[in-house]
């Protein structure tokens, strides 16, 4: 899971400060506190354990300076960004030759860079905290040397001139699962996946004497076969002449750092899915791949919820068959469903659960399953379910941590994506009903915009729907009406009969009428016009409904 990032906010402008928790929340998981007097910031200097500062140059109590100078004093390597407002950059450049880490223009297309801005300085600090480690371990006599380097919790290798191993510190030794004497005399790049980037001792640091280090990233490879993502700084040490004797080398384990960073990526990129997906299959595909990224999605399962009967029904799975659950189903689903809380268990487990009749229904050959609810809000909409019939290990509690994590988000996704797919069933089905019915229809906005004109409209008043959709409703009825050359209707006074008429409707509901009019083939007609107010996403439409009445006459 995403390390909790610890954040000092000194901001004594309120709505400023939601914009900066809202940005770091989007890439960080945080605990935030928040200064806004110089008696709180006095306070939190005493302890001052925190991972970040992010400080207002204009306080109304001090000045931005002032704050990063204090942090500094106490804590040179403790990061400090600051916001600026415009046309105060050079404030922000003397700043940084102080000590300050970043600086962000305090304007709203600025505050994007915020969390970025945060992860790009706490990886230098701990660069910088790094090769401190490095500095003191080289000034140190061998005996003091051997004694740091064992306390490091980084690993460290000494290599010669030929790529022996010949020291190696406890940290390098748990990172490969092995024995310092078993390490000792190997080539230190048989330690390393060699399909990639090698380790960077082979370079040839000979060549290039005013190269002081290099840094590669590959993976190191355990005896029992396993790999970790590694991140290698080799620095070559060098005779009086300058020639290399050999090589001083910090493995890294970054596997969880790198964990970190997808999981990240695969809550933003699930945050946008919905945007993305045609429909709720492809959403869930999409959120099915994203989610492969960090964890075993090979059986994949959601269960959604169907507010007719209230049963949670299978809607992708590798089942073929539909399976529905509810909340008093004896299912491991059901369990989920009731306590709305997640649930992992493995095959021990699943068979004591079925001697003990807590749950009736479940294939006892599953290895591992997890289940986590899908909310909206407060709503239980669904379940997401993973499962293996094969290794138990497979799936574990950090990867029910991932699901915790980014389970609202899919959640929402899920129901933005049913409401948009219904919305848009909803229209099909109206259209269709419309363009099938023998009367002519016509739907009007409540600014008098033509926004739906089907086929018998335009049979019953040659006017084509092109013709008609996106103009006044009064200036198809201006052109329509029976008149006289002498004797012309003014389009105010259908303005306002048209505005006087949607007053009537919203207190009355419909209203009924009889026109003659003269279509463009020139034979009168008398069309009876029904009209019923309509609300579509809270928007008022008149509905109009249009019969020829010509026969009957």
């Amino acid at each position: 899971m995403p390390e909790l990032l610890k954040v000092l906010l000194i901001d004594d402008n309120p709505d400023d400060r939601i914009l900066v928790i809202r940005e770091l929340k989007k890439l960080f998981i945080i605990d935030v506190d928040e200064i806004i007097d110089s008696n709180e910031f006095e306070r939190s200097l005493e302890r001052l354990d925190f991972d970040i500062v992010i400080t207002d140059y204009q306080l109304r109590w001090t000045t931005g300076i002032e704050v990063l100078i204090k942090i500094k004093t106490i804590n040179p390597l403790l990061p400090v960004i600051m916001f600026t407002g415009t046309g105060s950059e050079e404030i922000a450049v003397m700043a940084m030759k102080v000590g300050l880490d970043d600086y962000i223009l305090k304007s709203p297309q600025h505050y994007v860079r915020l969390a970025m801005s945060v992860n790009s300085v706490i990886l230098r600090m701990k660069e910088e905290m790094l090769r401190k480690q490095t500095q003191n371990a080289l000034r140190k006599s061998e005996e003091s040397y051997r004694l740091l380097v064992e306390n490091i919790e980084i690993g460290f290798t000494r290599v010669d001139k030929d790529f022996n191993i010949t020291m190696v510190n406890e940290a390098q030794c748990k990172l490969f699962n092995l024995k310092a004497e078993d390490l000792i005399g190997k080539k230190c790049y048989e330690l390393y996946n060699t399909s990639l980037l090698q380790c960077p001792c082979v370079f040839n640091f000979k060549d290039e004497p005013g190269v002081k280090s290099r840094e590669s990233l590959t993976q190191g490879r355990r005896k029992d076969k396993s790999t970790f993502e590694a991140h290698l700084r080799t620095f070559p040490t060098r005779n009086e002449k300058g020639e290399v004797t050999g090589y001083i080398e910090i493995t890294e384990d970054i596997t969880g750092r790198i964990r970190s960073e997808r999981i990240q990526e695969v809550s933003y990129n699930i945050a946008n899915t919905m945007m993305e997906a045609d429909d709720l299959n492809e959403l869930i595909l999409r959120i099915k791949s994203e989610l492969s990224k960090v964890i075993d999605t090979s059986d994949f399962n959601i269960f959604l919820c169907d507010e007719s009967d209230d049963q949670f029904k299978t809607i992708y799975g590798a089942g073929t068959v539909q399976v529905a659950n509810s909340k008093d189903s004896p299912t491991l689903e059901g369990i989920v469903i009731q306590t709305q809380n997640p649930l992992i268990v493995k095959q021990q487990e699943i068979t004591e659960m079925l001697e003990q009749s807590i749950i009736e229904d479940c294939n006892p050959d599953i290895r591992v399953w997890i289940g986590v609810p899908l909310k909206s809000g407060k709503k239980i909409i669904g379940i997401l379910v993973l499962q293996n019939f094969v290794n138990e290990n497979a799936l574990s509690a950090s990867d029910l941590d991932i699901l915790k994590f980014v389970s609202n988000q899919i959640g929402i996704a899920i129901e933005n994506r049913r409401a948009t797919d219904n919305l848009k069933e909803s229209e099909l089905k109206f259209r269709s009903i419309i363009e099938q019915s023998s009367e002519g229809f016509v739907l009007v906005d409540n600014e008098g915009n033509i926004t739906e004109w089907n086929q018998a409209a335009s049979n019953l008043l040659m006017i084509s729907h092109e013709e008609a959709v996106g103009r006044k409703v009064w200036e198809i009825h201006s052109e329509l009406i029976e008149h006289s050359d002498d004797k012309a209707p003014d389009i105010s006074e259908l303005v306002e009969m048209y505005n006087s008429r949607l007053i009537y409707l919203r207190k009355h509901g419909s209203f009924l009428n009889s026109y003659s009019v003269l279509p463009k083939d020139g034979i009168p007609r008398v069309i009876q016009i029904t009209f019923f107010l309509t609300k579509i996403k809270e928007k008022e439409y008149f509905s109009v409904f249009l019969r020829d009445l010509s026969d009957r006459n």
